[in-house]
């Protein structure tokens, strides 16, 4: 996809001048900065980029499955859910609304759970 390797080029030429220690951090940063827009795609490529260069990030993580399921890749979306949960668990209110934002998008009714906990 020609929009998709656009936003990798650019994003990765920007990276190039930043410390390697920090570009994860960077990366999802930006990553949720594109999901506030939303830019579901450009937020899909850096959390993608992020978790290459730590594929245990959870921040991430919870950022890549929200954009996953933002263009529509429940695969991806319920894979990422599960290592956030295995790892950290869904229980803090960034998690919850995490998760609930991606199931929602991918119209899964297990995103009332996370939604009610929020509630109460």
């Amino acid at each position: 996809m020609a929009a998709e390797k656009k936003v990798v080029d650019e994003v990765r030429a920007r990276m190039d001048a930043v410390s390697p220690r920090r570009r994860a951090d960077l990366l999802t940063a930006e990553a949720y900065e594109a999901l506030r827009r939303p830019d579901y795609l450009r937020a899909h490529v850096t959390a993608r980029l992020a978790l290459e260069r730590q594929p245990k990030h959870v921040g991430a993580s919870l950022a890549y499955a929200i954009a996953a399921a933002g263009i529509g890749n429940r695969e991806q979306a319920l894979r990422r859910l599960d290592f956030v949960r295995a790892h950290v668990g869904i229980r803090t209110r960034s998690t919850l609304w995490g998760a609930a934002w991606a199931l929602v998008m991918l119209k899964d009714w297990s995103a009332e759970g996370p939604l009610l906990v929020l509630v109460e």
